[in-house]
């Protein structure tokens, strides 16, 4: 990179720099240059005077021209009006500009909005007269001092606006003063302007006599300027850059939004900006301010479909494992690297480099995530029943001998590994179900597989990437296949169908919003268990019930029990039971046990209770047939 222009990036970096900017800079967004504003004026001059006027600056022909309509400004303005008011063909490098945070003073004597279109309005202030300079509260100030066309009293465009712009008689002397003080604090550097133009020679002389000798280096960028001209600049304090303003804002844009962490590490930025050109790159970033010092400790991007660039030094006892993990290895998608091994590791995203970590942080431990070769997207179609799944995404990863493609959904993930050893190539699926928070989605999903596994169907996967289609064969008959526990993948999958089906139905008929965690605890199974023999209306045999009762509320009971060899028999707990599944409080009714032939197992037992004048009898009741049931039942059931 030329010296000088690493020299005026860094002065930027360090917050040491006022942007002028000139008309240069915005001719890429399709405006007019001050020359082409003249000719367009003199096209409407009487048509005697237009050769007069051809070759001269816009301030003499927008003097005369005022002076041919009687002192009248407004068709001048018109004039120009009419190129202001046209949609620009681009405000990129106006954007570009507004990105750089260290850019807080901005100066131009240009009368179009661009930098008001490129910045958000709270962060940019207009001034264009006195008055509005104590208003100027925003992270950034404009001081447009040429004026602006929406405020026609503050625009410098005639000869005679000009004299009187460079008059110390100004009428906005103290806007005057306030850029000229900006030459004690900071360097100008000078974007747009042509020494070809006179009124850009009379600017730089009227500031070089105001200011004095320049306190701070000051810098010109314009393209293939003549060495005399060059060494003129000198005289006056101004370093020359030989580029254009466009290939200027690229370089120092590039080269300042890549050091903003290293920047906000060293005190130069707050935590607020560097926030906003992490955020608006889709990163996440955390900073800690310890010891004086403000640093950042954890980052990560939000898109997962493009990753960091990672570099790093590796230990060479290390190294051969680690490219063996890249080229190789097809069954391991995520590789740990002992922190003692590695050094020096500095990540890109999107233009933003974050720099090395401290000393104490680069011992920790670094998990590597291998990206995909290709990603695809598209669905899943059962071919026999036309059973539609949405929203696949595919990863593909390869190595010189195996393919692992990644079918990946919300609810599941489907992988397929294709090994060719010698001409041969085999194949083993894998899936592992995830919840989703969708329970109808996860239902149908698992229904969905399970048709595809068990019943032997095949699954279309249409892929909308490359705009083709390819199946996907049953592994019923062809893959014998567990999964990291060890449990048969035909035995999954039946697993979490059922489970969908079961969670889903209780779901429904008890009108509740279940989540279901990501694991299933024996309670929570129990109590589901329970809710399903509501919903299915079922029974479950008991051998015995065991219950104590009131001696002097069921002697009638008590009695038919001890008199009869069987007889039917119902006891019903008058109260609701209650279940918590996944959190969710569930009434399942009153519970009840029943049969048709019970009779008294502790019939001796029983009497002799009876005789102490007992007030709580304890009874165990069977049944004949061995048919007894325990069930649930709503309060009105009982009532019938």
């Amino acid at each position: 990179m030329d010296i000088n222009l690493q020299r005026v990036i860094n002065k930027i970096r360090r917050d040491g720099i006022t942007l002028w900017a000139g008309a240069g800079l915005s001719l890429y967004a399709g405006l007019p240059t001050g020359k082409r504003l003249a000719a367009d004026i003199v096209k409407e001059m009487p048509k005697e005077y237009q050769s007069e006027f051809k070759e001269r600056t816009l301030p003499e022909v927008a003097e005369a021209f005022v002076q041919m309509n009687n002192g009248s400004t407004l068709e001048v303005f018109q004039i120009i009006n009419s190129h202001l008011k046209k949609k620009p063909n681009s405000i990129e490098y106006h954007e570009k500009l507004a990105e750089i945070p260290q850019i807080k003073q901005i100066v131009t004597t240009n009368y179009d909005n661009l930098f008001e279109k490129a910045y958000d309005e709270s962060k940019l202030s207009v001034i264009l007269e006195n008055s509005h300079i104590p208003l100027a509260n925003t992270p950034v100030k404009l001081y447009k001092i040429h004026g602006d066309m929406s405020h026609p009293n503050s625009v410098v465009l005639t000869t005679s606006n000009y004299n009187n712009f460079f008059s110390f008689t100004n009428q906005n002397q103290s806007l005057w003063n306030k850029v000229t003080s900006l030459a004690d604090e900071t360097s100008f550097l000078f974007l747009g302007y042509s020494l070809e133009d006179p009124n850009v020679i009379k600017l730089l002389d009227e500031l070089t006599e105001r200011v004095g000798k320049f306190r701070h280096e000051n810098f010109l960028v314009v393209p293939n300027l003549p060495e005399y001209k060059v060494q003129n600049l000198i005289r006056k304090g101004i370093t020359y850059i030989n580029m254009t303003g466009e290939e200027f804002i690229d370089a120092a844009h590039s080269e300042i939004i890549s050091k903003v962490v290293e920047d906000y590490e060293a005190g130069f930025l707050q935590p607020a900006e560097v926030d906003e050109l992490l955020q608006k790159r889709d990163i996440e970033a955390k900073f800690e301010y310890k010891e004086g010092k403000s640093s950042l400790v954890e980052f990560g991007t939000k898109d997962e479909e493009e990753p960091l660039n990672l570099k790093f030094d590796i230990r060479k006892e290390e190294h051969n494992s680690f490219m063996n993990f890249l080229t190789n290895d097809i069954e391991n998608q995520e590789m740990d690297i002992s922190g003692e091994a590695i050094s020096n590791i500095i990540s890109e995203y999107k233009g933003i480099l974050f720099p090395p970590f401290d000393s104490s942080t680069e011992k920790m431990n670094m998990r590597v995530i291998k990206y995909p070769d290709r990603t695809l997207e598209g669905n899943f179609v059962i071919k026999e029943t036309n059973e539609i799944i949405e929203d696949i995404k595919v990863h593909i990863f390869k190595t010189i001998n195996a393919t692992r493609i990644k079918f990946i959904h919300e609810s599941f993930t489907i992988e397929s590994i294709i090994k060719t050893v010698e001409d041969v190539s085999t194949q083993t699926i894998n899936i592992s179900f995830k919840h989703s928070g969708n329970l109808a989605r996860d239902y149908k999903v698992s229904t969905f597989l399970q048709n595809w596994f068990i019943n032997g169907y095949t699954i279309i996967f249409n892929n909308f990437t490359d705009k083709n289609v390819f199946p996907l064969q049953s592994p019923k008959d062809t893959v014998v296949a567990e999964n990291e526990q060890g449990i048969a993948l035909i035995d999954q999958v039946n697993f979490y169908a059922t489970l969908y089906k079961n969670v889903f139905e209780v779901q429904n008929h008890f009108g509740v919003y279940f989540t279901i965690p990501e694991k299933l605890n024996k309670e929570d199974k129990e109590a589901l268990n329970k809710a399903l023999m509501v919903v299915n209306k079922q029974k479950h045999k008991v051998n015995s019930f065991n219950v104590g009762v009131s001696a002097e509320d069921n002697k009638e009971t008590i009695n038919n029990l001890l008199e009869n060899e069987s007889l039917p028999f119902k006891h019903v707990i008058d109260k609701s039971a209650e279940v918590t599944i996944f959190g969710q409080k569930i009434v399942l009714g009153e519970s009840f046990v029943e049969t048709l032939d019970g009779y008294l197992e502790n019939n001796n037992e029983v009497v002799k209770q009876l005789e102490e004048g007992l007030d709580m009898i304890d009874l165990i009741i069977k049944s004949k047939s061995d048919e007894m049931y325990f069930g649930y039942q709503e309060k009105k059931d009982a009532e019938k």
